[in-house]
């Protein structure tokens, strides 16, 4: 709870008491002079707690700030931005292709879902692989040796890859990154 939360509900619940008071002619509230009293530090506190109240605009801006600071933001971008040919290499157990990057900002760590399918077309393996590189803004990035970590079947004879996810490069990391 907040310094001005806190003062604003004990102000609510005295001039409640207030109001009870003069109502009853309860002997404190009895004086016109310090119902008065009262009110005017009532209004001062609850007009000066407005002062802290914030905008849609700014609540808005500062739940995009969160949003950026946790990735969330980052990786929806990466999803929207990010496209890749990526295919997996069945006999080398790696994936392999090109990331592509039209946004006007790098990305780096990329993740990527690839699924395998056998030759009737039904999909057999789901595969996650990093791409721990930078992919420049308005470039592309080749690769070709990030290994799979997990199990292949061996009756998978085609795949295709798609972007999970990404981290949004900053400063010196948004540097063109190398390529393949």
């Amino acid at each position: 709870m907040t310094f001005y939360g806190f003062l604003v509900g004990t102000l609510a619940v005295v001039a409640v008491i207030a109001f009870i008071g003069t109502l009853f002619r309860l002997p404190f509230f009895g004086n016109r002079r310090r119902y008065g009293l009262i009110v005017l530090v009532i209004v001062i506190a609850i007009g000066s707690s407005l002062d802290g109240l914030k905008s849609e605009k700014d609540i808005a801006e500062d739940k995009e700030i969160d949003q950026i600071r946790s990735g969330m933001k980052e990786e929806k971008d990466a999803k929207k931005d990010l496209t890749t040919d990526a295919l997996i290499n069945f006999d080398a157990r790696t994936v392999e292709g090109t990331i592509t990057n039209p946004s006007p900002y790098g990305f780096k760590n990329v993740k990527l879902k690839c699924k395998a399918f056998a030759p009737s077309g039904k999909k057999v393996e789901t595969v996650k692989v990093e791409v721990m590189r930078s992919v420049p803004a308005n470039g592309k990035l080749s690769f070709s040796d990030v290994p799979i970590m997990e199990f292949i079947d061996r009756q998978a004879t085609s795949s295709y890859c798609e972007v999970t996810g990404a981290e949004r490069s900053y400063g010196a990391e948004a540097a063109p990154a190398e390529t393949k």
